[in-house]
């Protein structure tokens, strides 16, 4: 296309005067038709925009078009171009085609000239600004090789493309509403499911096999409060699911009232905000169960083989790991005979001051388990004895030795 082809000075003027066409026509004239020329030389020229809008409202985003300018009649048409998966309707034209006016107005009656109006023109689309489309600001960044061309021969500028910056898309999942407390946990969340109700599905072989195991702890009310110091409770773990269940022991003139303190039931670590797990459950633990703080003193001997069972699931019942943690006590503290003992806690500060490793409450019932003799008195031998076995010893042991 050369530069002749398109001239404003071809096209009728703006102001033109209806009065002097009127009477032409009045003498038996004809009407004229001032953008023929312009049809037939730039008939099916059609320039191509790439722009986008950023939605100022609160839900709004920024959205993209593609306009198109022909060059045969000045006219305008301006059309979506959805992203997949974008969730809005398949609406593909944003803007009919026709005039593009850089500022409407209103009339007060149809059939009234509006004033000053003043219609998009090639020389009013600029890449990099600013378009008005009623009452919306379009940004064009971009077009096509063919109006870059066409740029180029009618004002001698080449359009240059404005690289814009990706918007960060974050996917926001929506959480389930908490449970009201009527019934359990998994029953209110079937609803958010589905809209048909199911009943919850359950781990059978786990439910099978785990059938009548209970871990049973002593543990006491850790609030603070000097009445419930001497208050002793009982929790127990359901391994068949994972639920928990308090009581509290029968004491004579304690002034509460014994027996149930918290149904079975599965509850929920306030730390975590997941469901109390079983391994979360050892000597020296803390939990919070039904509004009260709990810190557990003790265990019976079912639940403490059962621990040493399974050490891959109770790290602090293996025997292995902890004399792995030792290593290098018998250069801290030098040979011993077979009559040297340690109590507990002696034993626990002394490992923490040599080699500045900590030892929990459960993990001391361990070392005893498998290092004391008959007066719950470690010996020192046996620790030394165990801890060079596990260096070579790959695989975990199952029951304390005797």
């Amino acid at each position: 296309m050369e530069v002749g082809e398109y001239n404003r000075e071809d096209r009728i003027p703006e102001g033109s005067d209806g009065e002097q066409e009127y009477t032409e026509l009045k003498l038996g004239g004809n009407r004229k038709n001032g953008r023929l020329q312009q049809f037939l030389e730039n008939d099916r020229k059609v320039l191509r925009f790439y722009s986008y809008w950023d939605d100022p409202t609160r839900y709004g985003s920024r959205q993209y078009f593609v306009m198109h300018y022909f060059l045969c009649d000045d006219t305008v048409e301006i059309l979506n171009a959805y992203a997949r998966n974008s969730g809005r309707d398949p609406y593909p034209v944003f803007f009919t085609r026709g005039p593009l006016k850089l500022q409407p107005g209103l009339t007060h009656t149809p059939g009234m000239v509006e004033k000053n109006t003043a219609f998009l023109r090639p020389e009013d689309v600029k890449v990099g600004e600013f378009i008005p489309v009623y009452g919306r600001n379009f940004f064009v960044y971009d077009c096509d090789d063919a109006t870059k061309d066409f740029y180029k021969e009618y004002s001698g500028v080449e359009p240059k493309s404005v690289s814009i910056p990706e918007d960060k898309k974050e996917h926001y999942k929506l959480k389930y509403p908490p449970h009201t407390g009527f019934g359990s946990e998994e029953d209110s969340l079937g609803s958010c499911l589905s809209l048909q109700e199911h009943v919850p599905k359950k781990d059978l072989v786990k439910l099978m096999t785990n059938s009548g195991r209970i871990l049973r702890y002593e543990a006491r009310c850790d609030n603070g409060l000097p009445e419930d110091e001497h208050r002793k409770f009982i929790i127990g773990v359901y391994l068949a699911d994972d639920t928990v269940a308090v009581w509290e022991v029968r004491q004579r003139n304690s002034g509460q009232v014994e027996g149930k303190f918290a149904q079975r039931s599965k509850k929920i670590n306030p730390e975590t905000g997941k469901s109390f797990q079983p391994n979360e459950f050892f000597v020296g633990a803390s939990a919070m169960i039904s509004g009260m703080m709990f810190t557990i003193m003790r265990s019976d001997e079912y639940t403490l083989k059962f621990m040493e069972s399974n050490p891959e699931v109770y790290p602090m019942s293996n025997i292995d790991i902890q004399m792995k943690r030792l290593k290098g006590l018998k250069e801290k503290l030098g040979t011993a005979g077979p009559a040297t003992v340690m109590d507990p806690e002696s034993f626990r500060d002394a490992v923490q001051m040599e080699l500045g490793v900590p030892i929990n409450e459960h993990e001391l019932v361990t070392i005893v388990r498998y290092c004391c003799n008959e007066s719950a008195q470690i010996q020192i031998a046996k620790v030394y004895e165990m801890i060079d076995a596990a260096q070579l010893l790959r695989t975990p042991r199952t029951t304390p030795t005797q």
